[in-house]
């Protein structure tokens, strides 16, 4: 994506992000878009939900309304900038998926 120009080369990257370091990110930079690549068909009380990373470097479960909810204060009707969220991550857009309908407008890329 640098390459292309897609991305400038002091775009904000951040790889294995703990949801904590995912939230004061989108609060001091505030983006247009998040792109989320990572596992979306977990399943956590029965609902599908994103594995993030723990400090420790493993994997951990968020509830996805809580996932929504740290994304949703970061749209334009809540203050932020946030108008775009790409969820690369399997299963997102399942029908019982809470994850693929929180973002007024969002793009995922359905991987089988």
């Amino acid at each position: 994506m640098l390459d292309t120009g897609v991305l400038s080369a002091d775009s904000n990257l951040s790889q294995g992000a703990t949801p904590e370091a995912v939230e004061k990110l989108m609060t001091s930079w505030d983006p247009h878009i998040l792109w989320f690549v990572g596992h979306g068909n977990a399943k956590l009380a029965g609902e599908l939900t994103l594995v993030w990373t723990t400090s420790a470097g493993g994997a951990v479960l968020i509830d996805p309304r809580k996932c929504c909810d740290m994304l949703s204060k970061c749209l334009p009707q809540r203050g932020g900038s946030l108008e775009c969220v790409v969820l690369n991550a399997c299963e997102t857009m399942k029908s019982e998926s809470t994850l693929g309908s929180f973002v007024p407008l969002h793009c995922t890329l359905h991987c089988t």
